[in-house]
């Protein structure tokens, strides 16, 4: 099997994974389910959720646009997160500590070739999402189990074929009622 095929078969798979763990609690009475938007990993991205929300946690998975280059492309992204909200302050409901598989960098590799009739073009190699695990905080001023803003930071760390990504990132989003 060649690696893009098992790079398929590894999406497939992270993706009914994903949709499994959102369903898995529809049998609970206070669970719910949202669309939010926003910018950072949790988004994959800029891109957009579907959460499954409870009085105590919240299941997301996102996806989203890594980054857009003019000579490599776009490359996409998806995430999967699970936050608490009963550990920090647990009355208020407002804070959220979480941890996730999501995009974390990005790596590319293009390089200029000249054609038979003298021209010059770009030509890119790959276009590649590094995903790493990604420790988060969310601060949701209407309280975590509730719609509305929220920001957050994190901290991801991953690798891919050799390089690797590291970093903190900021989260801004919007989740619908």
């Amino acid at each position: 099997m060649n690696l893009k095929r098992q790079e398929q078969a590894m999406t497939q798979a992270w993706i009914l994974g994903a949709v499994s763990i959102l369903c898995s609690g529809a049998a609970l009475a206070q669970t719910t389910y949202h669309v939010g938007v926003g910018a950072g990993p949790e988004y994959g991205g800029l891109g957009a959720t579907i959460e499954r929300v409870t009085d105590n946690d919240k299941i997301t998975v996102g996806g989203g646009l890594v980054n857009s280059h003019r000579i490599a492309g776009e490359a996409y992204g998806a995430s999967l997160m699970y936050h608490r909200f009963d550990l920090i302050n647990a009355a208020s409901g407002e804070h959220a500590l979480g941890i996730g598989i999501a995009p974390v960098g990005h790596r590319w590799r293009y390089f200029v070739e000249q054609d038979t009739a003298g021209r010059w073009h770009y030509r890119t190699d790959y276009h590649d999402v590094i995903y790493g695990g990604l420790l988060a905080y969310n601060y949701h001023p209407r309280g975590a189990s509730l719609g509305g803003f929220h920001v957050g930071v994190s901290y991801g760390y991953g690798s891919r074929a050799g390089e690797t990504a590291s970093g903190l990132n900021i989260t801004f989003g919007y989740r619908f009622n």
